[in-house]
Order: structure tokens, then sequence, then C-alpha cells
């Protein structure tokens, strides 16, 4: 009898101070006013039950019988009315009146005849609400059942119990106490559910704040005394049923299980998880989603004149993390990636091989980055940056940006002062962004790499031009050469043919200047590069601009094309000449490093930014000199040295100047010392 005060006990406060939250939460004097008053006739319901216990056992049971019934016609009156619609009224209408019809009838029978027939009216009231709940999740739409579902689950528990209970009285004539006892608990541990329900329906209740972490260390308890429920009950079967060694294993049996609680209580991903759980299903949305996403389309569609894509769609990440500025890095084919934009924050220098950690990491787990989290738990991620702690950058969020399921890079978001941690809702808004944004951006990159093949195309047309023109001139040349037999002697003749020449050389010149210097050779051969260097320093020396200084090394052989070749290293010697005023320095250098040869060009000119080394410098058809030129020279000499199993590296700083390296593999020594031998031989 004991415990069956303490149940009723604790479901009428439970419910009473539901009841006062519900009355100060509520919109208006319409809205939430059958929940309040299911509430309020719980609260009296475990009161009455209470106050049965001291009345003589006839009234007792007749009041115990009403309050009964009479929470289970509030309670079904309460769920016909969640979601009024014209289309089911006559189920509304037919459910009502049973409701009321077994409420009144069992009263009635347990009034007259003092029989019991208490359990038979509880039992009719406990169908019907369980009838009213299916009804209420068939007939309501998506949305309604997403906002319902938890409460009907609540509201069927609590019914269901009663079915059980009352099912069981009905068959045997008679009550389980302790059965019948636990009704009130089973009420008490619903009502935190029902307010976190109530929370979210939009016509309950108005926006009453109730603390996360309360409903998160409420929900535990709850969980908590229904695991120590399960664990007496297990734990008695475990005694009755084990004979002798019932007493031992039933210890065991408790030792384990209060093991695992403690292992679960103290688990912080557990309780992350649980705490996500309750925010994703009870609490209402932080973002307006649809708001979100319209404003990060119009952010990535708007004009080129206003931003750039690439600033833009930092921009649109920003914006979602409410931050100052960020950065952006792309692959953009070599394996590794590059700086590639900014905005609001300086262009970045760094960039990362594809099996750097940071993209290990993103491309394995798809996860933003938290700066401020990771330096908190590095555990939450693997640990995975214990070796390069460098590579997460302090005051960062990193978002990973995904297109057909292949990292196409990641921009990194500078973190605000104001901005707290990010929740799930953050990381689900900025990955699903972050994918949106990487579509944009390989759109973009795919119709630049059109236009730059279109503009080959238009490159191969000129040159069937221009040959069409050099074999006009060839057959100028020929025709003087073959009229030169017969009047060679003439003065007029030879007057026309220098007139003649001369055009054609004005033409020529004229030709070439479109064309890039250096026609190809057939085959490449063996080359020393100290003296390919020297000529091209020597040609470039005459042009009476700012005359380069040559420092040579030991005979380095390679192997390569000599006219291409020397026409890479002009062509970096000319642009050397450009950027440097009178009176300025070019130092060219031959060398070798870790058994390559190395070519270097330093000039102390106006240098170059990183962003536009990075963006504009060696792409082709882009070029800084106007109509004069094509913008393909600084391309195609890098094609060239890759071709032969080299690269051009690239240092320089505004006002400083610039550094231009052409690293080359050398030719096979040993036939560098036949040479030797066969020279020293002579």
């Amino acid at each position: 009898m004991t415990f069956a005060i303490v149940s009723y006990a604790a479901a009428t406060v439970a419910y009473g101070l539901l009841a006062v939250l519900l009355a100060l939460g509520r919109q208006s004097e319409r809205h939430g006013i059958w929940l309040l008053t299911a509430v309020v006739g719980t609260s009296i319901w475990g009161g009455l039950i209470l106050a049965s216990a001291w009345l003589p056992e006839g009234s007792g049971s007749v009041v115990a019988n009403a309050a009964d019934a009479l929470r289970g016609v509030l309670w079904t009156l309460c769920l016909l009315r969640a979601l009024p619609d014209a289309g089911w009224q006559s189920t509304t209408r037919v459910l009502s009146a049973s409701t009321v019809l077994f409420a009144t009838v069992g009263i009635g029978l347990s009034i007259v005849s003092r029989a019991s027939y208490g359990a038979l009216a509880v039992l009719g009231t406990s169908v019907t609400s369980c009838l009213t709940i299916e009804q209420l999740f068939r007939n309501s739409t998506h949305e309604q059942q997403r906002v319902l579902k938890p409460f009907l689950w609540t509201i069927a528990a609590i019914f269901g119990y009663d079915l059980f209970v009352f099912s069981d009285a009905v068959l045997v004539n008679a009550i389980d106490t302790n059965l019948w006892s636990a009704r009130g608990v089973i009420a008490a541990l619903a009502a935190p559910f029902v307010l976190i329900c109530a929370k979210r329906h939009p016509d309950w209740i108005k926006t009453l704040f109730i603390s996360r972490k309360l409903v998160f260390y409420s929900t535990t308890l709850t969980g908590v005394g229904l695991y120590f429920i399960a664990m007496a009950i297990a734990g008695t079967l475990i005694r009755k049923g084990g004979g002798q060694w019932g007493g031992f294993v039933q210890l065991v049996f408790f030792v384990a299980a209060l093991a695992v609680l403690m292992l679960a209580l103290s688990s912080s991903r557990l309780r992350t998880a649980g705490r996500v759980f309750i925010t994703k299903h009870f609490y209402r949305n932080r973002y307006e989603y649809r708001d979100e996403w319209l404003g990060l389309i119009r952010t990535l569609s708007a004009s080129d004149r206003e931003l750039p894509l690439d600033q833009r769609s930092i921009k649109a990440l920003a914006d979602i993390a409410g931050s100052p500025g960020g950065q952006l890095w792309l692959d953009k084919g070599a394996g590794k990636y590059e700086p590639f934009s900014a905005w609001g924050v300086e262009f970045p220098t760094v960039e990362y091989a594809g099996s750097a950690a940071l993209v290990r990491f993103l491309k394995d787990q798809g996860w933003i980055i938290d700066s401020a989290e990771h330096d908190r738990d590095p555990g939450r991620y693997n640990h995975a940056f214990r070796d390069h702690p460098s590579e997460i950058l302090p005051n960062s969020i990193i978002v990973p940006l995904f297109h057909r399921n292949e990292l196409l890079g990641f921009a990194r978001l500078v973190r605000s002062d104001e901005h707290t941690t990010l929740n799930y809702e953050d990381h689900d808004l900025l990955k699903t962004a972050g994918r949106q944004v990487a579509a944009f951006l390989a759109h973009d990159l795919a119709m630049a790499e059109l236009a730059e093949t279109r503009q080959f195309e238009a490159y191969n047309k000129l040159s069937a031009f221009v040959m069409h023109d050099v074999k006009n001139l060839l057959s100028q040349q020929a025709l003087l050469v073959e009229n030169a037999k017969k009047f060679q002697h003439r003065p007029e003749f030879v007057t026309d043919v220098v007139k003649t020449v001369d055009h054609g050389v004005q033409r020529m010149r004229r030709l070439l200047a479109q064309l890039e210097r250096g026609a190809p050779a057939a085959h490449e051969q063996r080359v020393e590069l100290n003296e390919l260097v020297r000529d091209a320093v020597s040609s470039c020396s005459a042009n009476g601009r700012v005359s380069p200084l040559f420092k040579g090394y030991r005979p380095l052989w390679v192997n390569a094309q000599p006219h291409r070749l020397a026409s890479v290293v002009g062509h970096v010697i000319t642009n050397a000449q450009d950027a440097t005023t009178l009176g300025g320095s070019i130092e060219v250098t031959v060398s070798e490093q870790e058994g390559r040869a190395l070519v270097e060009i330093r000039d102390n000119g106006e240098g170059m930014s990183e962003e536009f080394m990075r963006r504009r410098l060696f792409k082709p058809f882009d070029t800084t000199k106007g109509t004069s030129g094509m913008g393909i020279g600084v391309y195609q000499a890098r094609e060239v040295v890759r071709s032969l199993g080299g690269d051009i590296v690239v240092k320089s700083t505004v006002g400083v100047g610039t550094t231009v390296s052409i690293n080359l593999p050398l030719a096979d020594p040993a036939a560098d010392q036949y040479i030797g031998q066969r020279g020293l031989g002579r």
C-alpha cells in the first residue's frame, strides 16, 4: 500500500507542476485548453486515487473507478481535438460518445450493485483511447504526424498499460495490486514527455523556455529509473529461478548491471548522442531552412560584377556560419589542393598534398572541422591531427566541398568572436551548403576549361592561316630563284628581287609577332646547359634593355630540343627585363641540386602577388601586355619543361622581385663520361 501511495502522489505532483507550466505558456484562451484540461484532470485523478485509500472499501472503489473513467474521457476528448478536421467528424462523435458511455455505465453499475464493474469501465475507456490514437495517426498528414507522433506514443503507453492491467482484472475478476499501484509511476514518468511534445505543437504552448540541459537530465533520470526497475524485476526472477545459487547470481547480475550503467553515464559520446536526439526530436529547428537555402542560392547566382564566383562561394558559407571571411582551396587535377581564393581575409599561401592529414580526414569522414572543438576534445576527431597539428589553423571552421562524392576542395571560415560551439544543425547545414557550392564551382571550372579548349581551337585555326601565308611566301622565293638563272645580270631584276624579299621579310615579321618564338626540333638530343643558357643571355643582352649577368657551372648535360629550351630560357629572361626598370639587375645562374640541373633567373623588378601567380601566371590566353601579347608564352614554357621531365617554380614578392627556377633531369652520366674520355683521347 505504501508503494501505491508514493506512486499516485508522484503522479499528482508531476501533473500539477505540468499544469502550471502549460497555463503559463498558453498562446491564448482557446489554444491548448483541452490539453490543459486533461493534465489538470490527471492531477485530480491521482489525488482522488490517494483519497480513496482512506475511504470505506465500497466508497473508495467507486471514487477510484470514477477518477479512472474521468481521466480516460478527458484524454480521449483532448486527442480528438488535436487535429480538428471536417473529414472525420463522424468518427470523432462516435469515439466521444463511446468513451462517455463506457464511463457512465461503468460508474453507474459500480454505484448501484457495488460490484466490480469499475474495471470494465476503465477497460472500455482505455480501448476507446487507443482507438482514438490509431484514428488520429491514420488520418493526420505527414507534417502533423511528425509533430504528434511522440505525444501519441506517450499517451498510448499510459492507456496501453491500463489496458493490460484491467484486462487481467476482468479475466480473473480481481485486480493485481502491484500492477495497479505502478500506474501512478507510469503516468508520472510520462509527464516530462507530455511537456516536451506540447512545446513542439505550435497551437498548444507558446515559446516557453525549457532548458535543454534540464530536459536531458530529466530524461536521463527517467531512463535510469526505468533501468533500475528492469534490474529489480530481472534480479527477482534470477533469485527465484536460480536455486541455491540464486542469491550469488543475483549479486553478480546487480554488480554487472551497475557497471554497465556507470559506463554509459560516463561516456561523453553517449551523452552527446542523447542531447542530439532530444534536440532533433523535441525542439524546433534553429534555422529557417527555406530562407537559408534561398539566401545561399541568391548569393551563388549573383553577378560576377559584384564578386567572382569563387569569392561568392566563400561568402555564401560565411553568411551561414556568421563568419567575417574565409579562404578556399581546390583540386585542379594535379593531385594536390592549391589556394584558389579568399574573401575578407588574406589570400592563402599553403597548399595541401593529397596525402595530407587534413585532406585524408575530410575525404574519409566528410565532417565539418571546428578548431575550438578539436582543441577541447581531439579524441572526437580520432586524433587524426596528432602528428600534424598545424594543419588545423586556429579559430577556424573547415567545410569540405564534395562533388559527385569526390572532394573537390575545402573552405576555411574564420570563426567570429560571438560564435559558440557548432551543433548538429550547423554541421548538417554547412555540409549540405558545401555540396551546393561545390556543384557551382565544378560547373564554373568546367566552363573555364571548355573556353580554353575553344581558344586553342581558334589558335590552331590561326596557325592554319599562317601556314597558308608561309606557303605563298615560299612560292615567291622559289619563283625568284628560278628566274634568277635567266635575269640575274639585269639591274632592274635585282631591284625587283630586293623589293620582293623585303616585302616577304616584313610579312614574316608580322606573322612571327603573332606566334611563339622557337620552332620545336624533330627529336630531343643531348645539350650542354651552360652553353645553351649563355647563348640565350647573349641574345637577350642585345635588345637594349637591362642586360642579365650570367654565372656558369661545371658542364651539365640534359636531354632537350635545343631551340625549344633556348626559347623557354629566353622568354623568362625577356619577362624579367620587362619587369625590371633601368638600373635594376637580372642574374642568371646554372647549378646542380639533388641530382637535377637548375637554371635560376632572378630579378629585382616589380614582382607579382601570390594570387596572381596562383590564378593567372600559367593560365593560357591571359596576358598583362594588352593586345601586344597572346598570353601563351609562360604556359607554353611550362609545358615544354614538363615534357622534358622538369618543372618551373616561381617565387615572387611585390616590390622586391621574382625568382624563376627551371629544373631538369640530368642526362645519363655514363654517356658524359664516355664523351669526356673520347675528348681526352684525341
